[in-house]
């Protein structure tokens, strides 16, 4: 029985990797993009999609690997009501800079796990963040300081390096902030290896 993290997150393969649990890495190939459209075009809160990535990403890995124990995560980004996603080049990061500056949003983490198809368990949290005000000017310098590798942060901002630099206030957790509700995961993963044990 192998630990899956069905994610190609490198900041979620750092954090579970910190978190000193052995796993390897199996990416689900689910279409997101259509995923959050359909999502967002029905009744369903925006709030509930983080966790429904999480389950169809991690389902859809455990459906090949029976007996493995598979962890799917994702997280969305809101803002004024406006789910925001990852930007493909710099003109759009200052477009999506430009929106966020100034204003609350909120960051939505999800995880589950299953096995065998069956989710065991299943959490997720909500950081609130909000940058200050920036001028045009100060937007460019920031995006020149950290060039494309910000496209990867769907803020276009990475609060673990650089980008806490644009934030007046944060409230939750890192982690929750990163992708992924770290510690929540953590303690269901050392109960259940203290249950096979």
């Amino acid at each position: 029985m192998k630990l899956l993290l069905a994610s190609a997150s490198k900041a979620r393969q750092q954090m579970l990797s910190n978190g000193g649990f052995p796993f390897e890495v199996k990416p689900a190939d689910i279409d997101e993009e259509t995923i959050k459209q359909v999502h967002l075009g029905s009744d369903s809160e925006p709030h509930e999609l983080p966790m429904k990535l999480a389950h169809v990403k991690a389902c859809s890995i455990s459906s090949c690997h029976q007996d493995d124990i598979v962890i799917g995560s994702d997280q969305i980004l809101i803002c004024n009501g406006q789910v925001f996603s990852k930007v493909t080049n710099l003109k759009a990061a200052t477009m999506q800079l430009r929106a966020l500056q100034g204003r609350d949003h909120e960051l939505m983490s999800a995880v589950t796990v299953y096995q065998n198809r069956v989710c065991l368990f299943e959490y997720s949290e909500t950081a609130v963040l909000r940058m200050h005000h920036m001028s045009d000017e100060e937007i460019g310098k920031y995006l020149a300081l950290v060039g494309s590798k910000i496209l990867g942060s769907v803020g276009c901002y990475q609060i673990e390096a650089e980008g806490v630099q644009l934030f007046e206030n944060i409230q939750g957790s890192y982690f929750t902030i990163m992708g992924m509700p770290l510690i929540p995961l953590l303690g269901f993963l050392r109960k259940s290896a203290r249950d096979l044990t």
